[in-house]
């Protein structure tokens, strides 16, 4: 929680030295490692969490997320079908499911996907990527929509971001 990563991750493999089969360890531990990075090191921490739990939808969607970051889709997309299996709820890997798609150019899907993405799109991006996925099937008008949508959503993501900047700045002056 203090975003002490180094920390964090001598903590977990403390803990996985004293119980290897503990539930949700080697997760915790590839979610950091992935976090930061150390794609080699997360991807063998998600890999036991799945021996232990084979329908662990964290642990399936950072390792695909593992893949999409270096434009592996086929071989995401097993990973990221089995996440979205397990928790179909989640905004997130129907996201990243999209993205997948749209990089093995299967555009039809990707949209279906970003659809369902979109319910937890803070910044617009999601309706970028929607909006590319229109351009790519050739829908004009859906694609205009949705770069509005996005300029929009980016647009005050940003003030909000300079207005929280600010009252950090003015509180740091005060505190002087």
């Amino acid at each position: 929680t203090r975003n002490d990563d180094g920390k964090a991750i001598e903590e977990y493999r403390a803990a996985v030295d004293l119980n290897a089969n503990a539930p949700n360890l080697h997760y915790s531990l590839g979610h950091i490692l992935w976090k930061d990075l150390k794609v080699p090191e997360a991807r063998v921490e998600l890999e036991a969490e799945l021996k232990i739990n084979p329908r662990h939808a964290g642990a399936l969607h950072d390792l695909g997320d593992t893949f999409l970051l270096e434009h592996q889709p086929e071989k995401a997309l097993p990973y990221l079908e089995k996440a979205v299996a397990a928790d179909p709820a989640n905004p997130d890997i129907h996201r990243d499911l999209g993205t997948a798609y749209t990089q093995l150019k299967q555009y039809a899907k990707a949209e279906r996907e970003y659809k369902i993405g979109i319910a937890n799109d803070q910044d617009g991006s999601v309706h970028y990527k929607l909006a590319k996925v229109y351009q790519a099937l050739g829908d004009k008008q859906n694609a205009d929509r949705e770069f509005a949508l996005y300029t929009a959503m980016n647009r005050e993501t940003h003030e909000k971001l300079e207005k929280r900047g600010q009252r950090l700045a003015d509180i740091e002056r005060l505190a002087e």
